[in-house]
């Protein structure tokens, strides 16, 4: 059983142009048994006036993602057994516990279902900065946001000397992104439909000690290693989600009135990522001899992918509208490999589809 329990409180005090919001979020969870607070806090307002547009700024805390995974994982890993330094494979269903054969005098059986210091484990948590600006240049409507995210307390698995699992709060990431929107007032009049389009610009450096998912298997092994003709700490490393420094994207959004829908298409753009490896070898430290592992860059390919929503909605009465929401992402399913080794293949995302059904009482 897994469950989680949330609550937030929120309260906007409004001056003139000027919007303070102070907001208050409680988590708590079975598998961590923690309670967290986090406080959001957005101030807006007009510096010069309604023509130059709108600043925002935030500052707020995000506690951890689901453990549900976990323990899930916790439950199947309890199912496994292993045995230490057997010198031959073990006997058959039925025939005695191989540790119990005088033979095997080092052999040590494990059941694998020891989770060590999960009851000590700090929630991951992200703080956010934010600073953001919407405005109108023209016939366009502008939107600038620039963040700063330092992520700590993410959780990793490791092995003690028993061979058994044991959890750290070992996990650093930090993120600088830039992004940009621009969206006409302009709308395209074409045989009874209107469309109107946008363009999103967007720019991410990260930097993490993460090498691999950040789930539940993720080891990160040592602090220091050798990258880029230096010691540095393994937090400085570019980030492993696919750290794709680029982005574009185009949406054209499409209402046509008489059959009550809207048919809106996305299309990204991404530069390839990089990302820091393992090579395999060691570097020796000359003053000291110890030898650190050397750490190469990967470069993945860039994609393109198209998404689309189409959604119809219909009114019920005077009070009352269903509405019927169709996706489907990554329609031509490109995918990119963003594995760490040839010989083991990670790609991103395919073509997914998802159908939503609401209706809202007014």
């Amino acid at each position: 059983q897994y469950s989680e329990v949330a609550a937030f409180w929120h309260h906007v005090i409004t001056t003139g142009n000027r919007e303070l919001t102070l907001g208050l979020r409680g988590d708590w969870n079975g598998y961590l048994s923690n309670f967290d607070v986090a406080p959001r806090i957005k101030y807006s307002f007009t510096p010069f006036g309604e023509s130059f547009g709108q600043v925002t700024m935030g500052v707020a805390r995000y506690y951890g993602r689901s453990f549900f995974r976990y323990q899930l994982n916790d439950a199947i890993y309890g199912w496994r057994e292993s045995y230490l330094n057997l010198t031959r494979p073990r006997g058959r269903a039925g025939e005695e516990v191989p540790c119990s054969i005088p033979d095997f005098e080092d052999c040590r059986h494990l059941l694998d279902d020891s989770r060590n210091g999960v009851s000590d484990l700090s929630t991951p948590y992200s703080d956010e900065v934010a600073v953001a600006l919407n405005t109108s240049v023209a016939d366009w409507n502008l939107y600038l946001q620039q963040t700063y995210r330092a992520s700590r307390d993410g959780v990793s698995r490791q092995r003690d000397e028993d061979g058994l699992y044991f959890y750290t709060n070992n996990g650093e990431r930090t993120t600088n992104s830039t992004a940009i929107s621009i969206a006409n007032d302009i709308q395209l009049d074409i045989a009874g439909t209107s469309t109107t389009f946008g363009l999103g610009l967007s720019w991410r450096d990260t930097a993490s000690n993460y090498q691999g998912a950040g789930y539940y298997d993720e080891q990160f092994g040592d602090r220091v290693i050798y990258y880029d003709g230096e010691l540095i700490d393994k937090s400085e490393l570019p980030g492993w989600d696919f750290n794709i420094p680029f982005g574009l994207r185009l949406n054209s959004s499409t209402e046509i009135p008489v059959l009550n829908v809207n048919w809106s298409f996305f299309y990204h753009v991404k530069g390839g990522g990089t990302i820091a490896r393992d090579s395999g070898e060691d570097y020796e430290d000359a003053q000291t001899g110890i030898e650190y592992d050397i750490f190469e860059d990967q470069e993945f390919e860039g994609s393109f992918t198209v998404d689309s929503q189409l959604t119809w909605t219909l009114g019920v009465g005077e009070r009352s509208e269903a509405t019927l929401d169709m996706n489907v992402y990554n329609l031509f399913d490109e995918v990119v490999d963003t594995g760490l080794y040839p010989t083991r293949k990670r790609y991103t995302q395919g073509r997914r589809f998802t159908i939503e059904f609401g209706y809202l009482f007014k």
